[in-house]
């Protein structure tokens, strides 16, 4: 299970449940060689898909999200450094 990604919407706190799948590995710098003149390091891709939209009130109460938040939301979360070493750890675990 992920953390909640949290945001505000409204003044209202709202958290987000989600689920990461890795697309590719992050890839480690590689030098010079003889025969190479070395890669760069190449940062891991995951693809992320929001579950479930709370409000946080104590409660937890559960809302429904239309498509289009949905959509944002998603987007929002697949652009957060903290998503993406949460999809990292999980790959790894």
């Amino acid at each position: 299970m992920s953390k909640p990604f949290c945001f505000t919407i409204a003044g209202r706190d709202i958290y987000a449940t989600y689920t990461t799948r890795v697309t590719a590995k992050p890839i480690a710098e590689q030098g010079p060689s003889y025969s190479s003149g070395g890669e760069p390091a190449c940062p891991g891709e995951f693809e992320v898909e929001m579950d479930d939209l709370f409000i946080d009130d104590g409660d937890g109460t559960k809302v429904d999200c239309p498509e289009w938040l949905r959509d944002i939301i998603e987007q929002e979360m697949q652009d957060d450094q903290g998503v993406y070493e949460t999809a990292m750890e999980n790959d790894n675990a």
